[in-house]
């Protein structure tokens, strides 16, 4: 598979596991998990669906390898034990509620329960990218390259967006919050918090629908600077806008240098969620 196609499965992984980690609750809420997403991500990282009972199970394939059983709730726990252990506790019969030396395993499942909830999500996420090849050479580099500066000569919006959201996510870079937003223009660039809900952005890629135009800002750019603010919007939309890092094909150029520079070995080490 190449790159390109095992970074987009990389990129579908996260987006399954911020959804499954956005309907997460906290224990004793009404919680209903996002199940589509929960499915989809757990045969990403080799789950295999096994029903026992009323119960939703997944098992790693070969099902006698790590890292164990999970059952598809709310809470999503991941169980070292056999599903026959586990059904017993999750979903007793009458028969099994009545043996006193049944009441203590189904009252408590510390024992063997390994992770649940957002813990499970990492370890099925950690799982599903060491399933994948994250190395890349210069010359899978300058596909991505390409295939952003044939968008953007064919005025191809989507196409554009797309490179530019691949570079992004090699870089760790954000589309950028309110109050840098500005309507028909997408922004993506490195994002750090800071104190009172400040954030700093840059260096930013910005893209305008409106003008076709493509610029690379050094940045950072804080948001409760409002001039540096307006002044990065300008640069994103005015074609005559002068102090951009680089412009129209040649931020794809330098979009190759920054990944090179952060990952020299050619291999792409994500980050966390």
């Amino acid at each position: 598979m190449a790159f390109i196609d095992q970074l987009r499965r990389k990129i579908e992984v996260d987006r399954l596991c911020r959804n499954v980690l956005q309907s997460l609750r906290p224990p004793g809420s009404e919680r209903h998990v996002d199940r589509d997403s929960a499915r989809a991500l757990l045969a990403h990282a080799g789950f295999s669906p096994l029903h026992l009972r009323d119960l939703e199970l997944y098992q790693p394939t070969p099902p006698d390898g790590p890292p164990g059983i999970i059952v598809l709730d709310n809470d999503l726990p991941l169980y070292r034990a056999k599903a026959e252990d586990i059904s017993l506790r999750r979903s007793p019969t009458v028969k099994e509620m009545l043996n006193i030396g049944n009441i203590r395993r189904i009252l408590n499942d510390k024992d063997i329960r390994i992770s649940q909830q957002a813990d499970t999500v990492r370890l099925l996420r950690r799982r599903s990218l060491e399933a994948l090849d994250l190395t890349f050479t210069p010359a899978d580099l300058e596909q991505l390259a390409l295939h952003g500066r044939a968008a953007l000569d064919g005025k191809d919006r989507d196409g554009v967006l797309d490179s530019l959201a691949l570079f992004a996510d090699l870089l760790d870079w954000r589309r950028a919050p309110q109050p840098f937003r500005l309507a028909g223009t997408e922004m993506f660039g490195a994002l750090v918090p800071g104190a009172a809900g400040e954030h700093r952005l840059g260096p930013v890629a910005a893209f305008s629908e409106l003008t076709r135009r493509l610029v690379l800002v050094s940045g950072p750019v804080s948001s409760l600077d409002r001039e540096g603010v307006e002044e990065l919007q300008r640069q994103a939309v005015d074609t005559q806008a002068p102090g951009a890092a680089a412009e129209g094909p040649a931020v794809f150029d330098a979009l190759v240098r920054a990944v090179l520079d952060r990952f020299p070995q050619g291999v792409y080490v994500p980050s966390p969620l």
